[in-house]
Parts: C-alpha cells; structure tokens; sequence
C-alpha cells in the first residue's frame, strides 16, 4: 500500500501544547484548501486501521498521546511528516496539577473543593505550599493519580534518539518560539498560532505561557523534581535554571477559577459521552456541538449527521462526506447507511459493487473481490 505524501502525525506528551499544535495544523489545512481527514487522539488501534485500509488515498492528520502510542501500532512508515512538541517539564508538573480535578468523570465537587481552596490560599501566598503538597493533596481527595515516575517515562521516550518523530520545540503560544534547538514549521503550510480551538477541546488550554513554574516552585519543590528532569532538560538544552519569582504572583484566573470553569463543562461533556449523543434538529447548540465533535473524526457524530442530512434539506453530497468517513474508521452502521447511498446514488453516483461491499463490511461479512480493492484505492 502506498502512503499518501501528506499524511501528518502529531505525537504529544500531556501538557506539552499538542492539541494546540494539531489545532493550529488543522485550520491551515482548511485555510489553504486541503481536505483532510482529522482524527483527534485515536484510542483504538481499529481507527487508524480501518482509515488506512479503507481510505489509503484520503490524506490524513491525526494526534496521539505518547502513552497510548504503543497501544496504537502506528504505522510510521505512512506519516512522513511526523511532529512532537517539547515543553519544559517543570511547566508540566504545574498543568498536570491544576487538571487532576477534572480528568476523572465520577468526581463530585466536594471532593474537589478542598483542592480548589487549598490552590486559593496558594494564590494569596504562593510560599504557603509547595506544588508537592499540593499533589499530596490531590492524592489524599483521591483525584485522578499523578506518578511523577510514569511522566518521567513518556519523557524519556521523547528523549530517544532513534524515535521516528521530528521535534518541535516551543509553548502553546509559540510554536516557532525561541528555545533550544530549531524549530520546525510544516512545509508549504502558513501556520496561524492564534487559531480557535473547537469549543469541545477548549478546556485543555489553560495559560499557553511558559516559566510559570518559577511562581508556582517553592526551594522544596526545587529540590524534589531537580534530579527527576536534569536529563530530559539537558538532552534537549533547556538551561539549568532554577531561579524562582522574586515576587511571584499566581492568578486565580489560570489556577482557581480555570479549575472551576473547566471541571463544570467537562463534567458536561463526560455525561454526553455516558448517555450517547443525540441529535435534535430543534436544538442549534447541539447541533453544533456534534460538528465539532465530527470535524475531529468522532465517528459516532458524522454518523448521526449523515443521518440528518439524508432526511434533510442539506446537499446529498454532505450526506455521503459524512457516512463515508465515519465508515472508513470502522463504524458498521454507517458502513450501511454508506452501502445505501451508494445505491440509491445519492450524492455519489450509483454503484452496486461499492454499495454491495459496504453493505457485506457493515454487517460483518468483508469478502473483498474482483476490481474492489482497485475501487477502494489499494494496490
């Protein structure tokens, strides 16, 4: 099988900027006219599977989390521009505080209020507690874990030299920043930095700057993390300093009151996820929210979409965008609502091979013959 030439990886260690490196490669992509198919954080090895089986021709953006990357049997060899984003590590350590509260699903606020009051007494007086007692706290409410060792791991995985990634160095903000090392931009794309995120991944951003860890870091915290990031600081030429804030000033708008807005609309969020999403033509801001979710390859969305559009007053060809790119991740019902377009040739031509292939993968039954794998763009 050939790769297309323009399939793009972006490999992203928590809290490093990734999403808004793939949010910013996104828009783009749509600016200069490129039709890609974006699929943000795969969590099954089946949906990169099924995208390069069905749709080898059909370029490809997608983002991955370091940890689930061995999970996800990435195929290298069929991404050649492939990117990872670094950030200074004890930025990190602060990030993955202040989301401990909202990570989980199953959290109730009052298991996370005294977490918040505790980073409100931070703010008046960053001195009072050290970052480590404060994820001590977090372990004690029983928020979602944090290993400082288990981090330490994905680090050194972005620190190995014979990774296939590229590197890109800088913060959320920048991407093209000055830091250590080059940075990279995507060849032939004018990249905006400033570009919005889709609403639904909005609370993964918090401040987008770097070196707040210098008012978060108290000489104790210095001490702990010290010999936990030397090498990766080192591999990849961050200065060794450890200067903290002089006077160091913490706003309840990147600490507190970021926790409180983001642990509402992500528990919004995870109970959409529990119940199933439903589309009701009636309700705009749902709508909404499911484009969202589709633009980023949430397969179940442009199922549910395609489903609209064939009973609406949308264009055909909608219609048959949206099933085929929700079956080409694998999605059986769509596979048969595709196999039935096809058929009736709304918004594709009519063809009975495709539709009687389709119809067979949707219910399970793939026996490729004859000219289908031709058809499907494999050689």
């Amino acid at each position: 099988m050939a790769a297309s030439p323009d399939n793009i990886l972006i490999l992203g260690l928590a809290k490093t900027g990734s999403t808004g490196l793939y949010n910013n490669v996104k828009a783009a992509l749509a600016a200069a006219g490129h039709d890609y198919y974006c699929l943000f954080e795969p969590t099954r090895p089946d949906q990169l599977d099924s995208i390069h089986r069905y749709a080898p021709t059909l370029p490809l953006l997608t983002k991955v989390m370091i940890a689930r990357e061995p999970h996800l049997r990435l195929r290298y060899d069929l991404f050649p521009r492939r990117m990872t984003l670094l950030r200074d590590p004890r930025d990190m350590i602060v990030s993955f505080l202040l989301v401990r509260p909202f990570i989980r699903a199953d959290v109730p606020w009052e298991q996370v209020e005294p977490f918040v009051e505790a980073i409100r007494a931070k703010e008046r007086d960053p001195a009072s507690s050290s970052v480590q007692d404060l994820h001590r706290l977090a372990d004690d409410l029983g928020l979602a874990s944090y290993r400082l060792e288990r981090v330490v791991e994905f680090m050194e995985w972005q620190e190995s030299p014979d990774r296939p990634p590229r590197r890109v160095h800088g913060a959320l903000r920048g991407l093209h920043r000055r830091t250590p090392g080059r940075a990279e931009r995507v060849p032939g794309l004018d990249v905006d930095k400033s570009a919005a995120a889709s609403p639904w991944l909005a609370h993964i951003l918090r401040s987008g700057e770097s070196g707040d860890w210098r008012h978060w870091f108290t000489e104790e915290d210095v001490t702990a993390y010290r010999p936990y990031v030397t090498d990766y600081m080192k591999r990849f030429e961050y200065p060794d300093d450890w200067v903290l804030a002089d006077d160091p000033v913490i706003s309840s708008e990147t600490a507190s009151g970021y926790i409180e807005g983001k642990y509402r609309s992500r528990r919004r969020q995870q109970a959409q996820r529990r119940n199933g999403l439903t589309l009701d033509a009636g309700a705009p801001a749902q709508r909404d929210h499911m484009e969202h979710l589709a633009e980023d390859g949430h397969s179940q969305a442009m199922y549910r979409l395609a489903k609209a559009a064939v009973g609406g007053t949308d264009e055909p060809d909608r219609a048959f965008r949206l099933a085929h790119r929700a079956a080409v991740q694998g999605h059986r019902p769509a596979m048969r609502l595709l196999a039935d377009l096809y058929r009736r040739g709304h918004g594709v031509e009519a063809d009975e091979r495709q539709a009687e292939f389709w119809a067979s993968v949707g219910n399970g039954h793939e026996r490729p013959r004859g000219g289908l794998r031709r058809l499907l763009g494999r050689r």
